[in-house]
């Protein structure tokens, strides 16, 4: 779905709409104690809806990675890279926390608007080439804190704006963490597409 888009943004409605659906799922794995470690747009699966009025339903799928209650999360293994937090990369990568799969989710996001991942060499950097309403940039940060601890659970952003589709004001964080994500003037994003097109980073 995002690539027939073609490297171009998907509408906010339509990606708050797919993050609610994957928010969902989410919430049913953490709430028992599971944590997918590999969500990405190839493990989401797109369906007819069974709502009136709705295109498509999103469900997660392929939980190979997955941690289970009580597994001791040294076993694990890390899920693909350019979706993977920097805390979970590395020889002493940490995984098995549900703050991996929220931020895959922000990465998903940043994909849907048309950005792509930049090998940084220990990890991936996404450029989000367009500007985002403060709604949608403000769910981005809640995702991609550099922090673990500073993301929000996939309960918290249920409720929040982007996904609820409310015209309602944002708090604004007191404390910005640094963005883990470059925004690019839209003057120079043609350029920056046809850099990442030449390289293969476009899906």
């Amino acid at each position: 779905m995002i690539s027939r888009f073609r490297g171009t943004p998907m509408s906010e409605n339509m990606i708050g709409r797919a993050a609610f659906m994957i928010l969902q799922g989410l919430e049913a794995l953490h709430s028992n104690g599971y944590v997918h470690c590999d969500l990405k747009p190839a493990n989401v699966l797109v369906f007819p809806s069974t709502t009136v009025g709705e295109p498509w339903d999103l469900k997660l799928a392929d939980f190979g990675c997955s941690k289970e209650p009580c597994t001791d999360s040294r076993s694990l293994f890390h899920g693909t890279e350019q979706y993977m937090p920097p805390e979970s990369l590395g020889p002493d990568g940490v995984m098995g926390s549900s703050t991996v799969d929220i931020w895959s989710l922000g990465c998903m996001i940043i994909e849907m608007f048309g950005g792509c991942p930049l090998n940084m060499g220990d990890c991936y950097m996404w450029r989000l080439p367009i500007l985002v309403s403060p709604v949608a940039d403000d769910f981005l940060m809640r995702c991609l804190a550099v922090q673990p601890s500073r993301r929000a659970t996939a309960a918290e952003l249920l409720s929040h704006p982007f996904v609820a589709q409310k015209n309602c004001t944002v708090p604004i964080l007191t404390e910005m963490p640094p963005y883990p994500f470059l925004r690019l003037p839209p003057c120079i994003m043609g350029k920056e597409m046809e850099e990442y097109a030449r390289l293969g980073l476009v899906i």
